[in-house]
């Protein structure tokens, strides 16, 4: 295991969810100037957990997709 859950539950609830879920997404920076598309927010999430969270040596941050549906998603990943 690269991660452990608990922590990135943790880091999830933290600087994502309690930011984003059930607000008006257009009255948060960076949404009040760039559209609040699954895309951006994907991006957005992205740089977030990366700035926060070190998995350690045994891992980094690769990807953050953000679904809209059970049959749409958008993700965001860094080239490597």
């Amino acid at each position: 295991m690269a991660i452990d859950f608990h922590a990135l539950k943790g880091v999830l609830n933290e600087h994502v969810r309690k930011r984003y879920d059930h607000r008006h997404l257009n009255d948060i920076p960076p949404f009040d100037i760039v559209p609040a598309t699954a895309e951006n927010l994907a991006k957005e999430a992205f740089g977030l957990l990366q700035k926060r969270f070190d998995p350690g040596p045994a891992g980094r941050l690769l990807r953050v997709e953000v679904w809209e549906g059970p049959d749409a998603c958008a993700a965001y990943e860094e080239a490597k």
